[in-house]
């Protein structure tokens, strides 16, 4: 007997390598196929889904109504069939669930944009969509259209005996008859819509890592560490980088080195978060330089302070010794200043002497000539 295994959100093939990429549970119609092909016999078919992708799920039940036909097919619901998961289970003709099982039927749901035209024929779609699903009930319950459609509508969740009575299974798995049901929510597994966005938008970059996963499962899901061949990629991209080569010990792999590089491509959730805590360390480390620096305000070298801050990005101390040095420069050319200043009153002075002497001498001058016209005339003044 080959047991086919359909856990956690069905998404479209072109997304299932970012979920390789993080190691997470998820089931592709391809996959299922390939399993498929491989088996003979009889096939178990294990659900424990949220559901996903319509047309994904489609496909997946085409397959197993194919497979059906010729070969004998089971379905165990062992958590939870919702959404696009439970009319892949209506698959089977045996269809057995778990007494803490569960079943969840809805209408389907899209994002979109645009103008009322757009929204509208999105709506048209959207219940288009839920009648085909609708078929697929039909076929396995016998409930009519109008009832299963309002179960839709109610988003309805359906414990292992109500699922066996409204035909969605047909018995419960370990039934003893005394079984309880307890109330049970669905958890969304999926990516984050961003996240898919952002990684098919950087896919260039990456096109050789999601070789890589595809061939070896990327992530062990054991350890959650990168497999041998991952860090074979890891290696040849290091040898590609740039120089930025700060070694850091890759944990769980024997102290491996790792570059700037492949922690940040291998390991993103923990060079996010180191990367934020440095962030956060820079942030407190200047906080802490600017309060220092400020403690010197009392200098009154302003100018210097506002370039220990801004421009050349000092510490406390050595914003102290250009203060020193300015000091020092300042009382350097006070002392010129003096000496220059004295100079100059020295000149004043000088100046001042010579000044008196000149007027002496003139006073001289004027007395001999007096003297030499008394001559002149006789004597007589």
């Amino acid at each position: 007997m080959t047991t086919i295994k359909i856990r956690g959100p069905i998404v479209d093939a072109d997304e299932a390598w970012i979920y390789d990429w993080f190691g997470m549970q998820h089931t592709t119609a391809e996959k299922v196929e390939k399993e498929l092909n491989e088996a003979s016999g009889k096939v178990t078919v294990i659900i424990n889904s949220p559901g996903g992708s319509v047309y994904e799920a489609n496909e997946i039940y085409h397959m197993l109504k194919k497979y059906s036909e010729t070969n004998e097919l089971s379905v165990e619901i062992a958590g939870i069939a919702a959404s696009a998961a439970s009319y892949i289970a209506t698959a089977a003709k045996d269809v057995a669930i778990s007494p803490l099982a569960q079943i969840m039927v809805h209408n389907a749901s899209a994002v979109s944009r645009g103008d009322y035209r757009d929204m509208q024929h999105t709506s048209d779609v959207l219940q288009k969509v839920n009648k085909s699903i609708v078929n697929a009930y039909m076929l396995k319950t016998g409930l009519k259209e109008e009832e299963l459609l309002q179960m839709m509508n109610n988003e309805t969740y359906m414990g292992a005996q109500e699922a066996v009575d409204k035909g969605f299974a047909n018995r419960v798995l370990f039934d003893d008859g005394a079984v309880k049901f307890a109330a049970s929510a669905l958890t969304s597994e999926f990516l984050p819509r961003g996240v898919i966005e952002k990684m098919q938008k950087d896919a260039i970059t990456i096109k050789e890592r999601k070789g890589n996963v595809a061939k070896t499962g990327g992530i062990d899901k054991n350890t959650k560490n990168v497999t041998e061949d991952d860090g074979n990629i890891a290696k040849k991209h290091e040898n590609n980088s740039d120089d930025r080569k700060s070694p850091v010990a890759s944990e769980g792999e024997g102290g491996k080195e790792m570059t700037y590089e492949e922690l940040k491509n291998n390991h993103p959730e923990l060079f996010n978060q180191i990367k934020n805590e440095g962030f956060k360390a820079g942030v407190q480390e200047e906080n802490a330089r600017i309060k220092s620096i400020d403690s010197l305000s009392s200098t009154g070298m302003e100018e210097l302070l506002n370039k220990a801050k801004y421009e050349e990005s000092m510490d406390a101390g050595q914003l102290a010794i250009e203060i020193l040095n300015k000091q020092a420069e300042i009382g350097k050319n006070h002392t010129k200043n003096v000496e220059e200043d004295a100079m100059a009153l020295e000149n004043v002075k000088n100046k001042a002497t010579d000044d008196e002497e000149n007027k002496k001498a003139q006073e001289a001058i004027k007395n001999v000539a007096g003297l030499e016209n008394i001559f002149k005339s006789g004597g007589v003044l």
